[in-house]
């Protein structure tokens, strides 16, 4: 594998303290080696840190992005895979997740992810994992 692909939640988590796993995942993007990010989880990320959940203003969710894309790891692929080759999901919250398995299987990169249910997917085995299980407290 040539890096990773980190999921919204990840990204969530590294970026606000309100998250449980706050510590431990900003940690974990700082220590990486390469990571890599694309246009859904950015915006994904954007989306959901101005959400009732996070509450932080558009600036801030940007600002957070911007800091995040000029880390010495980091750098952005584009969303090249085709959605309707996605593996048959059952629940429609997995539509994504299983896009994002494939981009990242797509590009050689594995895919960090919080999802437990992402995590335990038959279609997600061999490139999800949850990264904070490596981090030491």
């Amino acid at each position: 594998m040539r890096g990773v692909l980190p999921d919204v939640n990840l990204l969530l988590a590294s970026a606000w303290e309100t998250h449980a796993g706050h510590q431990k995942a900003r940690r974990w993007l700082t220590a990486v080696g390469p990571f890599m990010t694309c246009p859904i989880t950015e915006l994904g990320f954007i989306r959901v840190s101005m959400s009732p959940a996070y509450a932080a203003d558009f600036e801030d969710a940007v600002g957070y992005l911007a800091l995040v894309q000029k880390l010495g790891s980091a750098s952005r692929i584009h969303d090249d895979f085709n959605p309707v080759e996605i593996p048959a999901v059952t629940r429609y919250k997995d539509t994504t997740a299983a896009y994002l398995v494939r981009l990242a299987a797509a590009h050689e990169l594995r895919f960090a992810t919080l999802d437990k249910a992402v995590l335990k997917a038959d279609w997600a085995q061999g490139i999800a994992y949850n990264p904070l299980e490596e981090v030491q407290p």
